[in-house]
């Protein structure tokens, strides 16, 4: 992620929250003005964005999200599933899943705090979050008063990252009563990323 990519998607999208650096790789791009931005800190040390955003003269706020993953033995060390040859390292990938659930699960508490305040009626929760639909992390975005835009308008499995040739939906979108879904959808990204995106259209109530 560079200045050259900041400068491309600015020609559709003139405001950002990107000022030279994002937030852990996360950026808002948007065609309508942004009112304000708030980075947010979670406990395994990724800061994230919250962005409000002036719609016709209604705001609707963004929260990009990217959650601990199950694939770090430590901050250095990176465990693919895929790459797991040896009963040994079997082994370590199990105990680095039992670690990114108890992080997610941090993460996600800390968030319903600091987002206590926020008006989630018109709250869009976006982003990698490491975890498949029923987790706890998807069920305490629920509890904050959030839906699941797949769970609502999607078909299919909906699978955003394969692993050993499966299709898992760790990629979620997920929005307030304040929102109308109007469809959501997975775009194949061709090999551009390891993972697929997620796609929804919303109205304003």
């Amino acid at each position: 992620y560079d200045e050259q990519l900041d400068s491309i998607l600015k020609r559709t999208f003139p405001y950002s929250t990107y000022e030279g650096q994002t937030q852990w790789g996360n950026a808002f791009y948007s065609k309508h003005s942004i009112e304000s931005v708030q980075v947010l800190s979670i406990p395994i040390g990724k800061c994230l964005p919250l962005a409000s955003i002036s719609i016709k003269g209604k705001s609707v706020t963004l929260f990009g999200c990217h959650l601990s993953s199950n694939n770090y033995v430590d901050a250095k060390t990176k465990l693919e599933v895929d790459d797991i040859s040896t009963h040994g390292e079997a082994k370590q990938y199990l105990a680095t899943w039992e670690k990114g659930y108890r992080s997610r699960r941090q993460d996600v508490d800390s968030l319903a705090l600091q987002l206590a305040d926020v008006d989630m009626s018109r709250l869009i929760a976006l982003g990698d979050m490491n975890d498949i639909g029923g987790s706890y992390t998807i069920r305490a975005f629920g509890a904050m008063g959030l839906k699941d835009a797949w769970w609502k308008g999607g078909f299919g499995l909906g699978g955003t990252r394969k692993v050993f040739g499966f299709p898992f939906r760790i990629d979620h979108i997920m929005y307030g009563d304040g929102l109308q879904l109007y469809g959501v959808k997975d775009v194949d990204t061709n090999g551009l990323s390891d993972h697929d995106a997620v796609v929804a259209k919303f109205g304003i109530n």
